[in-house]
């Protein structure tokens, strides 16, 4: 189990040190570690409102679990959906967001959901988001053995990245899009 929490803690560095590299994370961004076989979550944020009322959500999921987990949303009550997508990058002004059901975890490793990649975004804001207030997210999952799983953890709004684009005119399965 020592080696398995090594190893982890390696890949969690690792994937902050390349999340760094690419620009979709706070230079702030800690390491996280999972314990006692169990999935964790951290680095939560929201930005802000976009002038369409959406949020991008970033976060790390590391699963420390023996068998893979399937990460299946990531939602607010501040919003009237959500969604996971896949985009290669939400910060280059234009948008080619792909919807995705789910998203595999394998044991041992951390997922990064930010502007670059897989990702997460809240739609139909109720709210104002503003830098610097929390919101709770409600991250779901569904173990190895098929069981439902969540977490809920808060999420710091913070200011959200120059040319972020949060899709295009609509996409359809997603309410306030």
């Amino acid at each position: 189990m020592a080696l398995g929490a090594v190893l982890l803690v390696g890949v969690v560095a690792l994937a902050v040190v390349l999340t760094h590299a690419r620009g979709s994370a706070t230079a702030t961004t800690p390491t996280i570690t999972v314990p006692g076989g169990r999935v964790a979550i951290a680095n939560v944020t929201l930005s802000a409102n976009t002038r369409k009322g959406r949020s991008a959500i970033s976060l790390q999921l590391a699963n420390g679990s023996a068998g893979q987990i399937a990460l299946t949303s990531v939602s607010s009550s501040v919003a009237t959906s959500s969604m996971l997508h896949f985009d290669t990058n939400m910060c280059q002004g234009n948008s080619a967001m792909i919807h995705l059901n789910e998203i595999d975890v394998t044991p041992n490793h951390v997922q990064v959901l930010g502007y670059r990649n897989q990702g997460a975004m809240l739609a139909g804001l109720r709210q104002t988001l503003t830098p610097g207030q929390h919101v709770e997210v409600t991250v779901t999952w569904r173990d190895a053995r098929g069981a439902r799983q969540s977490q809920t953890v808060a999420a710091l709004v913070v200011k959200p990245p120059a040319n972020l684009h949060l899709g295009s005119s609509g996409m359809p399965g997603m309410p306030g899009m």
